[in-house]
């Protein structure tokens, strides 16, 4: 009852919104076109596969586990979906405003500017992806372990990194899908999640139930069709219908993200290495100098010249702007 009277409430203040911002904004049955409603079909649709593709790669593995194993099991299975939900949640916060700046580009007939929306957007976000993704592989069980008690001795760590290359594979690929959405041109997204989607939860039975792995099969099977999808197809995809080559992608996007991942990575390796996370403390600290180290490499060796003059726009006031205290 509570979501319901949220999302009506929303709902109503949008309208609201729409009618304060557009005082001319008019809703009458005579200007329907019904030409458009085709293009507005094919569009949701394309949106709802998408949507639908997304909900069974995060749901559905959770379903087969409880269909074929314990409740136990099943908490075990989706621990580890909680922190790869939590760095999903804060890239996709951070790409969602690109949609609408690829339909204004488009609409502005700006290719060269909706091409390097693509590449920047990417960029930034393989920059997030790849790091975290390597903390999950190396450190998944401490941190699980550091969130719910130094007793804490399931599977999740190692569920946790088994999951998290192809987990963040998709989240890299989240940019794209919203610069391609933006151009009303996501067809082939909706039908690759799904595929990937249905595909996954088929070889998770095979790999689980069949051969006996038990949770490490449904963690294996629903990840293969991420990595080849969101690693291969979907990127190739996203460079043919912007007008770009892959190696545009892999010099203008992924060697930056990968060469300013490099001092982290190295860190997280010695760190794993030399340290023993014997306290909350210790690991709390390991991961505020990685982030440091992050920042740092992110900025020097990730971003150009033009890059950080923006970024240095958007913390420092304006010249002037105390004059007048």
């Amino acid at each position: 009852g509570v979501a319901v009277a949220i999302e009506s409430g929303l709902a109503v203040w949008i309208v609201i919104a729409a009618y304060r911002l557009m005082p001319g904004l008019r809703v009458e049955r005579g200007l329907v076109d019904s030409k458009i409603l085709p293009g507005l079909l094919a569009y949701s649709t394309s949106s709802l596969m998408f949507g639908s593709g997304q909900l069974i790669l995060s749901q559905a593995g959770k379903i087969l586990v409880g269909l074929l194993y314990t409740p136990a099991e099943v908490t075990d299975f989706s621990i580890p979906f909680v922190l790869l939900t939590m760095v999903g949640g804060f890239v996709l916060a951070m790409t969602r405003a690109i949609k609408p700046m690829a339909t204004l580009l488009e609409a502005r007939d700006e290719s060269d500017k909706v091409r390097t929306l693509y590449l920047l957007s990417t960029k930034y976000s393989m920059m997030i992806a790849i790091p975290g993704s390597l903390v999950f592989v190396l450190f998944g069980g401490d941190m699980l372990r550091a969130w719910m008690g130094q007793s804490y001795g399931g599977p999740g760590g190692m569920l946790l990194a088994v999951m998290a290359v192809p987990q963040m594979l998709r989240v890299s690929q989240l940019a794209g899908y919203y610069v391609i959405t933006g151009l009303g041109k996501h067809r082939y997204f909706g039908l690759s999640i799904l595929i990937q989607a249905v595909s996954g939860i088929a070889l998770a039975f095979v790999l689980a139930h069949v051969m006996g792995l038990g949770l490490l099969g449904v963690a294996i099977g629903v990840s293969i069709p991420e990595v080849v999808g969101c690693g291969f197809f979907i990127p190739r995809y996203c460079c043919r219908t912007l007008g770009l080559r892959v190696r545009d992608q892999l010099k203008d996007a992924a060697r930056p993200a990968v060469l300013s991942s490099v001092p982290v990575l190295l860190y997280l390796v010695a760190a794993h290495q030399v340290v023993t996370m014997s306290s909350r403390l210790v690991f709390f600290g390991v991961f505020l100098v990685a982030g440091m180290i992050w920042v740092a490499g992110m900025w020097f060796l990730g971003l150009n010249g033009d890059e950080r003059r923006r970024f240095l726009a958007l913390v420092r006031p304006p010249r002037g702007a105390g004059a007048g205290l």
